[in-house]
């Protein structure tokens, strides 16, 4: 009895360390002043944190064939002409090579690049309305103040690691032991409660869709690839549309 209560017991404490150690990161970087020297290494911890729990809370799923992969419809050859190799391949080996290249590309590439422009092109529209609010538009400049903690790239660099290693942890870990109870729904709602921890309430609703449309890529393509570079893609975009919002 007593090592089946802390086979329960560990995972729920790693559950509840990571996400409490990563709110309170967040909350410091966001609330640096800005231009603060400090932005950046904080920027980098808070990566390593998602990451760092990402593996003890489970991994990160990287391979095809993850809870809630569904693997494309073959059309079956004729009796007889299936070959051995055919019947010996895994599961996984078996998706990959019954779908084309170009087929692998548009689910795991095309597909969060796209959703990637299409989040921006609405944050866009809607960081243009906020600008004309003043308590939203100083919820935006809040955001745009740590843009120039240092040289373009390195923040860019930054905030690219940053959200590959939310979604490492977010869509990776927590989706997977969420598998079966929706995983979707609390996964988005998860990372939504850890990033009010900012303080942001147009990063809480950001972090709401996101999560959101990370989660769907994830139960679609059944691996980590898709929801990380929509992240990436998406931030990278931010990087240029919320100061042009602002003027």
């Amino acid at each position: 009895m007593t090592t089946i209560r802390r086979r329960r017991v560990l995972p729920l404490k790693r559950f509840l360390l990571v996400p409490l150690g990563g709110a309170v990161i967040l909350g410091v970087t966001l609330y640096l002043p800005a231009g603060s020297p400090a932005f950046l290494p904080l920027t980098g911890l808070l990566a390593a944190w998602w990451l760092i729990g990402a593996v003890i809370c489970g991994g990160v799923p990287l391979a095809l064939g993850a809870p809630g992969f569904r693997a494309p419809l073959r059309v079956p050859r004729p009796v007889g002409t299936e070959s051995f190799g055919d019947r010996a391949r895994p599961g996984v080996l078996r998706t990959l090579l019954s779908e084309s290249r170009g087929t692998r590309l548009l689910r795991h590439v095309g597909e969060p690049l796209c959703a990637a422009a299409l989040l921006a092109g609405i944050f866009a529209l809607g960081a243009l309305f906020a600008s004309h609010v003043p308590v939203l538009r100083a919820a935006i400049a809040q955001v745009t103040a740590h843009v120039g903690a240092g040289p373009l790239w390195v923040v860019a660099l930054a905030a690219c690691a940053a959200g590959i290693a939310e979604e490492a942890y977010f869509r990776g870990s927590v989706y997977t032991a969420c598998a079966g109870r929706s995983p979707i729904l609390l996964s988005t709602l998860l990372y939504a409660l850890i990033t009010a921890a900012s303080g942001n309430l147009l990063l809480v609703l950001a972090a709401l869709l996101l999560g959101a449309v990370a989660a769907l890529l994830r139960a679609r393509s059944g691996a980590i690839w898709a929801p990380m570079i929509l992240h990436a893609a998406w931030s990278l975009a931010m990087l240029w549309v919320l100061p042009l919002a602002l003027g």
